[in-house]
């Protein structure tokens, strides 16, 4: 939905529960199973208090027990879900790392909750059920005013939910529009993708993005799409699509409306001005008189008298009164924050709601004249919308989720119960105090204190980013360092705080961070210009890219033993290695085919042999630093984002790729089986270890958040 506000977002979702409360693959066959493995697991935590020797014997118990169950592997969802909120947070037993096949468990997601929303919509036949649309290519469904969120289940395409719409004759149908076209007829339970008679974008084999859609009010089965080709109609519901572009003389469509009362009367607010038709489409005719700047974000028509229209700009709201002929700026109090988004009471249309991008809504209640301002705990509010039924209560999608204000925009409060929607970007573990995890998302840092119960959202004061790496300081843990694209932040006392360290940085989009293990004082940061150095904790740096031809880095490691020794993994360049703290660098891709390096990793015991993820060509593996081999045997997709080593057993590997596949190999690389892991269509970005338990990997994603992994051996 009005898709342009979002381009800061870059392109391209929490932690699921607390890694203690199963231990194994299936559950003792006993009528009260939940009692059985409550107690089983109290056993087990009073062992784990005595020594070590125990821990052994209390898991060493509690498996016994589980391998003599008969309970199908598939029955575990619906337990963990039953036990899950009844246990409390245990010390974890430890299981045996794997050495065979690998039988995972996927935990509940418990957060953290939030994430960017890109669409909202409200049922106008029963006004408590909201569906909202993410970024990370997601619907969600509320059937209690957004007290609670179920995730719909839909094989949606890698994009951002930029429309949702609902038939306004029949609410169960509704359509979602993202790089493709979708539609449920039974309110959201089941999607079908309607875009395929959609043209193709000029020259390619890939259909456009849907950025805007209008379902005609009177005759619903005339659907209009806003693309960056221009309008597309449909008159069957979807199943048929053409091009009226006619008139149209800037195609990239922001926001598409229809009169309410004569429908086929069309406007369309694009990157170049406003449009009308009065012929359904057929025909387009420019009405721009009076407008400073023509990149149209979001147009709205007044539903009780539909020659007004209001509009937003770059420059702020746009109003007209004569249907779109002319145009006037109505700005009076408002902030000289960007607008984006507008909405209008139904029911006192001279009251209306616009969104900014500092995180605060406007208000006035005479139709635009004059404006107040009222603040949400959100960098940006992404989209507003208006209870039909009740207009007191509005809802805004911000990038922290959905709020909600039940006294007409006052006061605002969050509303994202089960709404984990978060694009996870970045992991990190505390070595030294393990329960503690921080999350990197777009737009958001995240700690938990024990593994991921409960979630607190570090506030840093800069304008939105993508958190691209955490590095915390080996000894001092409580130092800790953000790489993000507006550059490189530091907190000393455990994210409380935080300062900019920056000086020396000419580019300042970090894409990863590494922190010299013995002198943590010495720190690399990788970006889209090569290497750079501090030698003084963040305080100062500078270039150490000789030889490295200021090429992209997008992975970086180093030696844990021999901490001069350097390896960064570059965008078209292959491994560079450095043996001088990164003074000097010399490629080493003897043998390595592919030069796209997305992963490094090095293994902690053995750090002459390396892995490499790369795109396309799967994984690589180097026994001395210097050469290559491809590693691939049942590796079925060769686009490796993420690599992570076992922290017990170094020859497992595991491998998670762009299209959401996760891999592991037991064997060092020489072959690969997939983890049976229900995902939805998500790309994996980040892989870590537990480093205390052989058994728990945290994985983040695109589509489903930051899920752990909790696997034992089959037996």
């Amino acid at each position: 939905m009005k898709r342009n506000i979002l381009v800061i977002l870059f392109s391209c979702a929490g932690l699921l529960i607390a890694c203690n409360l199963l231990s194994a693959p299936s559950l003792p066959p006993t009528p009260n199973l939940t009692v059985a493995i409550k107690t089983l697991l109290s056993e087990a935590q009073t062992q784990t208090a005595v020594v070590e020797e125990t821990i052994v014997s209390s898991s060493n118990l509690l498996s016994t027990a589980l391998r003599k169950s008969t309970i199908k592997p598939s029955q575990t969802p619906r337990i963990i879900e039953e036990i899950a909120p009844t246990i409390e947070p245990q010390e974890p037993i430890e299981i045996p790392e794997p050495t065979t096949e690998i039988i995972p468990i996927t935990l509940p997601n418990l957060g953290p909750e939030g994430g960017i929303i890109t669409s909202f919509v409200i049922d106008y036949s029963a006004p408590t059920i909201l569906y909202a649309g993410t970024e990370n290519s997601n619907v969600f469904k509320s059937t209690d005013g957004g007290e609670n969120w179920i995730k719909l289940k839909a094989n949606f395409s890698m994009a951002g939910i930029d429309t949702l719409a609902i038939d306004p004759v029949t609410p169960s149908t509704i359509y979602a529009g993202a790089s493709r076209l979708y539609k449920s007829t039974n309110s959201g339970e089941n999607w079908s993708e309607i875009g395929i008679g959609l043209p193709y974008e000029s020259g390619g084999t890939a259909y456009p993005p849907i950025y805007s859609l209008a379902i005609d009010p009177i005759s619903p089965t005339n659907l209009y799409v806003g693309t960056n080709m221009g309008v597309i109609k449909s008159t069957d519901g979807g199943e048929n699509w053409r091009e009226i572009n006619t008139g149209l003389s800037n195609e990239y469509i922001n926001d598409l409306v229809i009169d309410p009362i004569k429908p086929t009367i069309l406007f369309t607010g694009t990157s170049g001005g406003m449009f009308k038709s009065t012929d359904s489409g057929e025909n387009w005719y420019e009405l721009n008189t009076g407008f400073d700047s023509l990149e149209i974000r979001d147009l709205e028509i007044d539903p009780l008298s539909s020659t007004t229209l209001f509009a937003t700009t770059q420059l702020g709201l746009m109003k007209s009164t004569d249907g779109g002929e002319h145009w006037r700026e109505i700005n009076t109090g408002k902030s000289n924050a960007s607008v984006s988004f507008l909405a209008i009471d139904p029911l006192t249309t001279t009251t209306l709601y616009m969104s900014t991008t500092n995180g605060a809504v406007l208000k006035s209640i005479d139709g635009g004249e004059t404006w107040g301002e009222f603040s949400i705990n959100a960098k940006y509010v992404t989209v507003l919308t208006v209870d039909p039924a009740t207009p007191t209560t509005i809802y805004a999608g911000t990038d922290k989720g959905v709020f909600k204000s039940v006294d007409s925009g006052e006061d605002w409060k969050a509303i994202n119960t089960k709404l984990t929607a978060i694009i996870v970007t970045t992991l990190s573990i505390d070595q030294r105090v393990p329960t503690s995890i921080y999350l990197g998302t777009y737009g958001g840092l995240y700690r938990s204190v024990n593994n991921g119960v409960s979630w607190t959202d570090i506030k840093i004061d800069i304008p939105f980013t993508i958190f691209t790496r955490i590095a915390i300081d080996p000894i001092t843990t409580a130092t800790i360092y953000a790489g993000t694209y507006h550059g490189v932040f530091k907190s000393t006392d455990g994210g409380e705080n935080w300062k900019e360290a920056n000086t020396g940085l000419t580019d300042a989009e970090i894409i990863t961070l590494a922190i010299d293990p013995r002198t943590p004082a010495i720190i690399y940061a990788g970006t889209h210009h090569g290497v750079f150095k501090s030698t003084d904790g963040g305080e100062n740096w500078r270039e150490a890219n000789t030889g490295l031809a200021n090429l992209e880095i997008q992975a970086f490691l180093i030696d844990p033993t021999t901490p001069t020794i350097l390896y960064a993994g570059t965008n078209g360049g292959g491994v560079f290695k450095s043996t001088d703290g990164g003074e000097n660098w010399r490629e080493v891709n003897t043998g390595l085919a592919n030069d796209e390096i997305q992963a490094l990793v090095i293994d902690p015991t053995t750090p002459t042999i390396l892995y490499a993820g790369t795109d396309g060509g799967g994984v690589f593996k180097s026994t001395d630093g210097e050469k290559w081999r491809k590693f691939n045997t049942g590796l079925s997709d060769s686009s490796v984002t993420t690599l992570a080593i076992h922290p017990v057993s170094t020859n497992t590997v595991y491998a998670g790729t762009t299209s959401g596949h996760i891999f592991y190999s037991v064997n060092g690389g020489e072959s690969w089986e997939e983890l049976s892991v229900d995902l939805t269509n998500s790309g994996i970005i980040t892989f870590v270890a537990d480093p205390r338990l052989a058994n728990i990997l945290y994985v983040g994603t695109v589509s489903d958040g930051l899920i752990i992994i909790k696997y034992g051996n089959q037996d």
